[in-house]
């Protein structure tokens, strides 16, 4: 008997990556898919720069943002419960990159979907992006999802002078 396929969609709680997982729903989902939604949060990110706040203040806001993390991924949880997809969610911390691949690997998946916030060149040198490291550093296909919001008709002007 052969199992379905396991499926990593990354998750942040935005409409880039909720653009997503509708993107597997109406391309790429099979019957007996197990989909297994990462969702993360990067602590070192979060409070870097704080330097001045006292360690009770940091301790509150971090206190803060865990319970926001568990929230979402209650919320992740019930997601995959109103599509009818069976699945988890692996809620972690730590470098949302590398977390997305570590897990692919750790439960054999067959792909990797991501959103994409569709940063500028500089930017996304400057700060790197999930989207970018997840597909340099995957061994398995990886789907990044620009919504259509990208390409919107506000954008229209760039695209007539650039074409």
């Amino acid at each position: 008997m052969e199992d379905g396929r396991t499926i990593i969609v990354a998750l942040d709680g935005s409409h880039h990556s909720d653009y997503a997982f509708d993107w597997y729903l109406n391309n790429s989902k099979k019957d007996g898919d197990n989909v297994v939604i990462v969702t993360c949060f990067d602590k070192h990110h979060a409070h870097h720069g704080h330097g001045s706040d006292d360690v009770q203040e940091v301790t509150t806001k971090l206190q803060t943002d865990l319970d926001t993390h568990k929230s979402q991924a209650d919320s992740f949880k019930e997601k995959l419960r109103k599509a009818g997809v069976k699945g988890d969610v692996v809620a972690s911390a730590g470098k949302p990159g590398e977390v997305v691949v570590h897990v692919a690997s750790e439960r054999n998946a067959s792909m990797i979907i991501c959103g994409t916030r569709g940063h500028g060149a500089i930017r996304r040198t400057l700060m790197g992006s999930i989207s970018n490291y997840i597909v340099h550093h995957s061994t398995i296909p990886v789907v990044v999802c620009r919504s259509k919001a990208h390409h919107d008709p506000a954008n229209e002007h760039h695209n007539k002078h650039h074409s």
